[in-house]
Formats: C-alpha cells, structure tokens, sequence
C-alpha cells in the first residue's frame, strides 16, 4: 500500500501528505494518472469508468430543447433526507439525547438512531425534474426558465455512485450527513436511460453573435473565495441565486459541492454547447 501511495501520490499537494482525504477525489485523481500514463502504452483501464451524462434542457418560453452530453467517471447522487423511512425514530432519538445531556448524562453512541434510506431514493432524486431560472434562451434570445433532467446516455462496465453527504449547518459550518443507504443487490437503472432529442421536439438553434454579459455579486463571490471555495463555483453559486447575497449562495455550495462540475469553468445555462447533433451513444455501452 504504501509504495502505491507514494507512485500515485507523488507530487500532489494533497495526496502526497498523511491528511485525511476525499475518497472520491483520489479516486478521480487515479483516473486521470492513469490516463496519463496510457496514453503512449494502452489500453487504458480507466474506460470501465467511463460513462456519458445526459443533460436534458426543456425552455419554458419556447418549448424548444436543449440536450448536451458529458464525460462523468462516477455518478455524485443526492441523499434526499426527506424521504428517509425513520424520521420520527430519529427525532424522537435526539429529543432523548437533548435531555440527556442537558442532565449531565451521556448516551450509549451505540444506540444512535440513524436516518434510513434506500439507494432507490437517491437514483429518484437524481433523476427528478429542476427548474433552472435565469436559463438563456437562444430561441428568444433572452432570459426565461427551463426544464432541466439528468440522465445516463452510456452505461459504463462498472458504475461508482459518490453519495453526496455533505450539508450545511445554521452556522454554515459544513458537515457530513450521518444517515444509512441501503444497497442492494441488483439495482434497476432504466429509468436512467437518456432519449436525447426525441421525435417531434425541435432543438434549440445555435447562439448566434456574442453572449449577453453576465452581471455577478463580485463581493459576495469574493466571500466565497475567502471561505476557500473554487472561484467558479462562487461564480456559479452567486449567479443561480440571482444575486441575493452570501447566504443563499452559500447554502447553493453546499448543496452541490459534491457535483462533478462543482469546479468547472462557469458556464450560464443555454451557453454551453449543444451536443445532441453531434453525439452518437455507443450501443454496447448501452
């Protein structure tokens, strides 16, 4: 173990100490060192990862759709701790635990009550339905809302899933939910198969000349930064929460900070580049 650690980590900043680390981050980090070292050699084992994310884009003022693809290694799923099957175990648990230590009293950690959730909750939310406001739309060429839904284009050999556990406290202190995903044994995933452009829908056409400007809260960004988040997610944080302050775009961070984009260059929704004439599923992928 630790001769692999050393080859892979060597160099990093991060992996390269005996920190505590992000399991999905070294994960991608390994991806990318052996990419790296394939290129010349190959084959490349990092390809069973390899998968395409369908994101689907539905302009309310038009009705005309957007469909572009990505390149994911793993697949971030939301905890949606609304749906868990034991809310009132869990607050009853901690109503307990309230008293009890407001009476000097400690309880066993053992008999802790968890949230519970099935995995099939997180794939539902995954694939629910979001409303993106301030969506540009190159059919009005102007600002409306749209109809956003993720999907899988290709399925990979092997599919890791990066359960997205971190929130935020009132305080804005980040923290890492403590709740339990079942997994089972077989997992259905066709409901996760993308369509792209379906038969009768017309695309959205092409941005023609230079895109509108984007105004931004450059303080509220700078905030963010100086909290040590990436600057394009600041960016990306300020502007989908319309400019209204630090606090809603903090709790934005942290609602996706787990998002496979989180640090991408910022792109205001209907710029990117349209990938659905140019994209072609792989059918044994599929």
């Amino acid at each position: 173990p630790h001769m692999f650690k050393n080859l892979v980590c060597k160099g990093h900043p991060d992996f390269s100490t005996k920190h505590q680390q992000d399991a999905q981050e070294f994960f991608l980090h390994f991806i990318t060192i052996l990419q790296r070292n394939c290129r010349l050699t190959g084959p490349d084992p990092s390809e069973c990862f390899k998968f395409q994310v369908e994101d689907r884009f539905v302009c309310q003022g038009s009705g005309k759709v957007k469909v572009s693809h990505r390149t994911e290694y793993c697949l971030p799923l939301p905890i949606p701790t609304e749906a868990a099957e034991n809310i009132a175990e869990v607050a009853e648990w901690q109503r307990r635990r309230d008293e009890a230590e407001a009476s000097g009293i400690r309880l066993d950690p053992n008999d802790e009550v968890r949230l519970k959730l099935r995995l099939s909750h997180c794939l539902e939310a995954l694939a629910k339905e979001e409303i993106v406001e301030q969506f540009f739309s190159t059919a009005l060429n102007a600002k409306t809302t749209a109809k956003k839904t993720t999907r899988l284009a290709t399925f990979p050999d092997y599919l890791l899933l990066h359960l997205k556990k971190f929130t935020m406290r009132e305080d804005w202190t980040p923290i890492k939910l403590d709740v339990a995903v079942d997994m089972p044994d077989t997992v259905d995933l066709s409901p996760l198969r993308g369509q792209g452009l379906r038969e009768g829908e017309e695309p959205l056409p092409d941005l023609q000349g230079d895109p509108p400007p984007v105004q931004l809260n450059m303080d509220a960004v700078r905030a963010l930064t100086d909290m040590g988040f990436p600057v394009e997610s600041a960016k990306k944080a300020v502007y989908f929460t319309q400019n209204q302050g630090l606090e809603p775009a903090t709790n934005w961070i942290m609602e996706h900070i787990g998002d496979s984009d989180f640090a991408d260059p910022f792109v205001p929704p209907g710029l990117n580049k349209s990938s659905s004439q140019v994209f072609t599923p792989n059918e044994e992928a599929v």
